[in-house]
């Protein structure tokens, strides 16, 4: 008689992590703002893309980036609730989701922006910015190896090159 795996498919893990973040997205925004529909709305983020029910099946980065940005967003609502003297941890790990944000995917360099507008004083941009870099650095230390063709890429989509840079229409 065979055994059976108890292994559990990575696409499972992902989209499970991208729930328990838009849960505690939605808590996050409830006890900020007290507002049951912005809770909803927060939640239902990623279900406002056609694509994301596809994305979701597959062991993609989105169900990842899907669960930062709600991460990114609940990190926000709370370091509005903290006196501006003690949100150097907000402050952190806004620097950290967007750094995992952007090694991710590099489609998620537009996260960058918010965390910029929401932040307070050069004090704690440039707390999240070497938080962003230092991040976005230790996550992508694997493929060190391969900068070069990651850097081409982005120029050739850049350029409007290559596969994923042609204009169909």
């Amino acid at each position: 008689m065979g055994t059976r795996s108890l292994a559990i498919p990575g696409s499972l893990l992902a989209v499970a992590f991208a729930m328990v973040a838009l849960f505690l997205a939605g808590v996050q925004v409830l006890t900020a703002t007290g507002r049951l529909v912005l809770m909803w709305m927060v939640q239902a983020t990623p279900f406002l893309s056609p694509s994301s029910f596809f994305e979701l099946a597959d062991v993609k980065p989105e169900p990842l980036l899907y669960a930062v940005a709600a991460l990114l967003m609940a990190t926000l609502c709370g370091a509005f609730l903290i006196e501006p003297k003690h949100r150097t941890t907000p402050v952190v790990l806004l620097g950290v989701l967007t750094g995992i944000g952007v090694a991710t995917k590099f489609t998620a360099a537009s996260l960058v922006v918010i965390p910029l507008v929401c932040l307070r004083g050069a004090r704690e941009r440039a707390t999240w910015a070497v938080t962003a870099a230092a991040s976005f650095l230790f996550i992508t230390v694997p493929p060190w190896t391969e900068w070069e063709r990651s850097l081409s890429f982005v120029g050739r989509l850049v350029a409007g090159s290559g596969l994923y840079g042609q204009r169909l229409f």
